[in-house]
């Protein structure tokens, strides 16, 4: 709960992804628990989130600039 009212909106909005809709479902969340977070505070929790959402605005930073080599690749091909 904590996760899903203070922690994921926080990082969410110190990362300016509110446009992106970012949703973690409670699975998800009781996943990163279980398996990830070795203490029983928030603050690993945090850590593990925030980690997760740097990993995807990598992911979607690599997938946008993929998408604009291959539009100059295939503009310059013509």
């Amino acid at each position: 709960e904590i996760a899903k009212q203070y922690i994921i909106p926080k990082l969410i909005n110190n990362y300016n992804l509110k446009s992106l809709n970012i949703k973690f479902e409670d699975k998800a969340i009781k996943h990163i628990i279980t398996n990830y977070c070795q203490d029983e505070g928030a603050r690993d929790l945090k850590h593990n989130l925030k980690n997760i959402i740097i990993n995807a605005i990598s992911n979607i930073e690599q997938m946008i600039s993929s998408m604009r080599f291959s539009l100059l690749t295939n503009l310059i091909n013509r």
